[in-house]
C-alpha cells in the first residue's frame, strides 16, 4: 500500500499541495488501517512527499506510532527518501529507522530517488544487513544542467537509462533476500496507452532487461 503521507510532522498543508497531488495526501493512518485489515496487504509504504524539513526525533516518533498501528495485522513499514524532503537521502531513512527502532520497519529504496541525491552503491552495501524491505526499479538519465525536477515524471523502463540496475538489485538482494521488489515508471508515454498495453510493454521490457543481466534466475529465488 502507498503512499502514507498524511498526518506525518513537516507536511504542507492542503493549500500548499499541489493539485494534482492532493489525492495522496487525503488516506490517513486509521485508512490505511482500514485497507489493510480488508486487504491483507503486507506493507505500508511511507513518504515525507512534499514535505518540509523537520527534526528527526519528531518524524521517528510519527512513524514509529505508525509502525506500532500496523504491526497487530502483520503489516511491514517501508520508509522511502526523497530528496528536498524531511527524509531526504538514504543515510536519514536508514538513521529514522534506527531511531524509531520498530521491528517491522525499514528502507524502501527507490533507484530514481537513489541517483537524485547521489547515492553510491558503497552507502547501499554499508546498510546494516536487513535494513532494506522494499526496492522500486525504474531508471534514469541524468537531465542537463539547469533543468526543472517535475515530480512523477520523466522514469524510464529498467535498460533504457544510465543507471546501474543490476548492481543495485544485486547490493539491496545481498542486504535482505526478502525484499519486495516492484517497478515504479512514471513517464507522459505510458499515460497515454492504455492499461493492458502500457503493463505488456512494462513486462516485456523487465524480461529483456532480466535477461540480458541474467538476473531473471536470482529474482525467482
Amino acid at each position: 500500500m502507498d503512499p502514507l503521507i498524511s498526518g506525518m510532522p513537516g507536511i504542507p498543508s492542503a493549500a500548499e499541495i499541489p493539485e494534482e497531488f492532493r489525492d495522496a495526501f487525503l488516506p490517513d493512518a486509521v485508512d490505511c488501517c482500514r485497507i489493510i485489515a480488508d486487504t491483507h496487504a503486507r506493507r505500508l509504504n511511507v513518504a515525507h512527499f512534499l514535505g518540509h524539513a523537520t527534526p528527526l526525533p519528531e518524524l521517528a516518533a510519527s512513524i514509529g506510532a505508525v509502525c506500532r498501528r500496523v504491526a497487530p495485522l502483520g503489516c511491514v513499514v517501508s520508509l522511502e527518501f526523497i530528496p528536498g524532503t524531511g527524509i531526504p537521502d538514504l543515510a536519514t531513512a536508514q538513521r529514522l529507522c534506527e531511531i524509531s527502532n520498530e521491528p517491522n520497519l525499514g528502507v524502501l529504496l527507490d533507484t530514481w530517488h537513489w541517483a537524485r541525491c547521489g547515492g553510491t552503491l558503497e552507502q547501499i552495501q554499508q546498510l546494516p544487513r536487513g535494513a532494506i524491505v522494499a526496492l522500486q526499479l525504474n531508471d534514469r538519465v541524468t537531465p542537463p544542467p539547469g533543468e526543472v525536477y517535475k515530480p512523477m515524471t520523466g522514469r524510464l523502463l529498467p535498460g533504457d537509462g544510465e543507471l546501474p540496475l543490476a548492481a543495485i538489485l544485486n547490493a539491496a538482494l545481498e542486504n535482505n533476500p526478502r525484499i519486495d521488489v516492484e517497478l515504479e515508471v512514471f513517464n507522459s508515454e505510458l499515460r497515454s496507452l492504455a492499461p493492458t498495453i502500457a503493463a505488456a510493454r512494462i513486462a516485456s521490457s523487465v524480461r529483456t532487461w532480466l535477461q540480458r543481466h541474467s538476473l531473471a534466475s536470482i529474482l525467482e529465488k
